[in-house]
Order: C-alpha cells, then structure tokens, then sequence
C-alpha cells in the first residue's frame, strides 16, 4: 500500500498503480485556522470503491442489532445499543439489553445464547470474537425514551442542550416530557419543584445511585 499526501491524483493513481496493491488517497479538502478536514477514500487498482473500516463496521452492527432483536427474551425487552470494540481480528461485541420491568440474569444469558448459535452459523466475523450480553446500567446514560418508564422514582442527572444541568426525582413520563421533582437551592437551604423537561433538550440523563 502506498500513501499520498497529495490531493487530485486519483487518476495518476489508477494509471499507475500496479495489480493487487491498493492505494489510499488523502484529500485534504479545507484548511481553516490551522483545523484540516481530512476525507480518506480507499480504491482498488480498477477504480472501484473498497468498503472502508467504517463502512463494515456500521454493516455489520446492524447485521447484529436485527440479530438481537429476533431474540429478544419477550414482548417486554428491548435492545438499548451495540457497542463494538477490538479489531477485526479480536472482536468484542457488547449488547446493552433493557426490559420494561428490569432485566435479569437469565434474561441476558437467554439472549446470550441466541445470539451465539446464530453467530456460529452465520459467521460474520473473520477473526475470534466474545459476546457479552448485559442489563444497561448505571454507567449507561438513558438513550431511549422507553428506558425511562423503569425509571419512575429514582434520581435523575440531567444535561440539557443549552448546558444546563438539573437534578431529581423522576415523577411522570409523556409521549415528548418528562416531569422531575428538581432539586434547586434557595438561601443556602434545598428545597424542590416540579418541572418539565422536553426529550428534545435531553443531551444525557443518566440515573444516580441512592443510597437512602
């Protein structure tokens, strides 16, 4: 393989380029106080477009997210997210599993083992692989607006879209709001009020650890 840096010489490339071997092409396409936006395209020696790192990455979460939600242990649990991590050759694929009344340890070893008999007859990995299948969690911020019905009564961190950060109790749950005991300070002393707050302005909730 051969790099360079050079932009518009695409077509020198394919002239030139010798069978078998592939060419990267680095298009610098701006340069704006200092910052350089870098678009990486990979072409083989016949001019075709080769599926780039991403491209397959972002094929085969989705090979997997249809995966998991075949199997999903019933009616009530739903698929949070897939995280992918390692190379292609050691990959670990992480599957966030949430349920509508919480989500067990046989619930997550029922998917597990779905997903793995698929996996083996499928084969969609081309080196060794490891599948993990868990509840979301407390380190997992909410990504879905199911995930919060569960959640009715614990305290909520949230981080709105203008920067803005609140606080409490999750009281009620709408199709585009939810509604939150929110803890503000007024003359040194906490007190609470209720407050709507849209999924729109949600950047990231996550749920807090009580230990009352």
């Amino acid at each position: 393989m051969k790099v360079l840096f050079i932009s518009g010489l695409r077509d020198f490339l394919l002239k030139t380029a010798k069978p078998s071997l592939l060419f990267m092409q680095i298009l610098v396409s701006s340069i704006f106080r200092h910052i350089f936006a870098v678009n990486i395209t990979i072409f083989n020696t016949r001019g075709h477009l080769v599926p780039s790192f991403i491209e397959k990455k972002m094929e085969l979460k989705t090979q997997l997210t249809q995966l998991a939600e075949e199997n999903l242990p019933s009616q009530e649990h739903f698929l949070v997210d897939i995280i992918l991590k390692g190379n292609v050759q050691q990959r670990r694929v992480i599957v966030l599993l949430d349920g509508d009344n919480g989500v067990s340890i046989s619930d997550c070893a029922r998917l597990s083992r779905a997903m793995a008999t698929s996996l083996e007859e499928e084969d969609p990995f081309p080196g060794q692989y490891t599948l993990e299948v868990s509840s979301a969690g407390l380190e997992h911020p909410l990504s879905l607006k199911r995930q919060y019905s569960s959640r009715m009564g614990k305290v909520l961190a949230l981080r709105l879209s203008g920067g803005e950060e609140l606080e409490g109790i999750l009281l009620d749950v709408a199709e585009d709001d939810i509604i939150i005991d929110k803890v503000k300070k007024v003359k040194n002393k906490k007190t609470t009020e209720e407050t709507k707050v849209p999924f729109a302005q949600i950047e990231k909730a996550m749920v807090k650890v009580s230990f009352k």
